[in-house]
């Protein structure tokens, strides 16, 4: 993660900023089913970030059309979209993020850095088309439905270990606000503990990402809790361009279902004005992950 040039930008980020970001992805896939299911979702964040400290809040608006649940595209399985980011998050935190110019993928160092932040705060789980029955009203849904999906806060502090070190436990807790009528939520609380640990080496900074989500279950339902990994490298390009590449892997939230497994590159710059802008794109590597994903993120720190 990159140290700030602007001797006022290292004293505003010592007192506290806020950052206001958006964006768009976009993925489609099979994921097991016969037809493709596609997503788009605009996310919309509010951080507030102190020092190795980051607060985020944030929700989407998803526009899902297929047969497959959310929960098995990236945006739902969080795949770094939004902390991280892109994120990752993503959090990789390349992916959709709201970049301010980290030379990581990763979310954020308390070093003075600038982040790189992914839209990851696309968890917005789904009750999957096999837990649907008649009995939950649900039978016959069209294909096509959207909204906004489920609130999701995060809380993230990063420690310094060592010389360019730093481990970066978060916290992130979904609130259920989604509608499950639509097929867009669970209608339940949902919990992730992570961490990244993230090493700065010159220009270039490494990262490898563990995760555990411990899911809300309606009754009835088949969901489970779920194991996810990750790592990246990014590299300083010219001033104010980074890029970076990142994967993901992470278990399915249905029993017997193969694990997803996703590779992408982002790229991110500072536009003037305090905005910074991030491209995003990717692919998966099995069948039960995204065939093609892709975004922007813009963010505006105050």
């Amino acid at each position: 993660m990159a140290q700030e040039d602007d001797g006022a930008a290292e004293k505003k980020s010592s007192d506290g900023s806020i950052r206001l970001s958006t964006g768009i992805s976009y993925s489609s896939g099979e994921y097991g089913e016969l037809e493709d299911t596609d997503v788009i979702a605009i996310p919309v964040s509010l951080t507030y970030k102190k020092d190795g400290f980051k607060l985020r809040v944030s929700v989407p608006w998803v526009k899902i059309d297929g047969p497959g649940s959310l929960l098995a595209t990236p945006e739902g399985r969080d795949a770094f979209f939004g902390d991280s980011g892109g994120q990752g998050r993503g959090r990789g935190r390349g992916r959709g993020g709201d970049s301010d110019n980290s030379g990581s993928g990763s979310s954020n160092s308390g070093s003075g850095s600038n982040d790189v932040e992914v839209e990851d705060e696309l968890d917005d789980d789904i009750v999957d088309d096999d837990d649907i029955t008649d009995a939950d009203g649900f039978a016959g849904l069209d294909n096509q439905r959207s909204g906004f999906g489920d609130v999701n806060v995060s809380a993230l502090y990063s420690f310094k270990l060592g010389s360019g070190t730093y481990l970066e436990p978060q916290v992130k807790l979904k609130l259920p606000t989604a509608s499950r009528a639509k097929r867009l939520g669970t209608g339940e609380i949902d919990v992730t503990v992570s961490a990244d640990l993230v090493q700065e080496v010159g220009d270039a900074t490494f990262y490898v990402h563990g995760r555990r989500k411990f899911a809300g279950k309606p009754e009835g339902s088949t969901l489970r809790s779920t194991w996810g990994a990750g790592a990246g490298a990014s590299v300083k390009a010219t001033d104010g361009v980074y890029i970076g590449v990142d994967y993901f892997w992470q278990q399915s939230a249905f029993q017997g279902r193969p694990a997803a497994s996703e590779v992408s590159a982002w790229a991110s710059t500072r536009v003037g004005g305090g905005f910074s802008l991030t491209l995003y794109g990717g692919t998966g590597l099995n069948d039960n992950s995204a065939d093609v994903f892709g975004g922007l993120a813009i963010g505006k720190r105050f």
